[in-house]
């Protein structure tokens, strides 16, 4: 457990997958990393090792290889919303 992580479950190992890690911050829009990773908590330990700083995020699996196909409204802001199943 890295600060006061916040996972919300842990993946198998293997294929990469996406994750979304917040630190609870706002600017334009909420402050946010995206890490490519086997698990969350891999995921997190990336994360902890560029970002010591930051002593308190949450990890988000975005998706990753079994996920089906999609594509996502313009956005200035990160992902936003994803149009599913194209």
């Amino acid at each position: 457990m890295v600060g006061s992580l916040a996972v919300s479950g842990e993946s198998g190992a293997g294929l990469m997958k996406l994750f979304e890690i917040r630190n609870g911050s706002c600017g334009e829009s909420y402050v946010r990393s995206y890490v490519w990773a086997e698990n969350e908590t891999h995921a997190a330990e990336m994360f902890a090792e560029v970002h010591p700083e930051e002593l308190k995020f949450s990890v988000d699996l975005l998706f990753d290889s079994e996920s089906g196909p999609f594509v996502t409204f313009l956005s200035d802001s990160g992902f936003g919303e994803m149009m599913i199943g194209i």
